[in-house]
């Protein structure tokens, strides 16, 4: 069974609740490298098929976008889960977010989609 899992805070863990989905708590996650991202994303993704992503980006809107591109580069870690499709829940205007980094560039890619909250 491909899993769903929910990147994000505590806020959120009755929506994960009510989609069967598993919340990883980002609030008071702190990586600061290219390697320390790799290994979460890694550790965490790396098991099972991976049905879909959801990104809660009013949690740590930087750290969401290093982590999709992580995803995104990693295929030899993670295979097929690398191409899994990414949600990101957000208020924001596309357009808005293209310009907070440059790793938004990913808001551009095939499989990855933003929805409001």
């Amino acid at each position: 069974m491909e899993k769903i899992y929910i990147l994000g805070n505590d806020s959120i863990q009755s929506f994960a609740d009510s989609i069967d989905a598993t919340l990883v708590n980002l609030q008071d996650t702190r990586m600061s490298t290219h390697s320390s991202i790799h290994d979460f994303v890694s550790n965490t993704f790396s098991s099972g098929k991976i049905g879909l992503i959801i990104m809660d980006l009013e949690t740590q809107i930087h750290l969401c976008l290093d982590i999709a591109m992580h995803i995104r580069l990693s295929l030899e870690t993670l295979g097929f889960n690398a191409l899994a499709p990414i949600i990101f829940m957000s208020d924001i205007e596309v357009d808005s977010l293209l310009r907070i980094s440059s790793n938004s560039q990913i808001f551009l890619t095939d499989s990855v989609y933003v929805i409001e909250p």
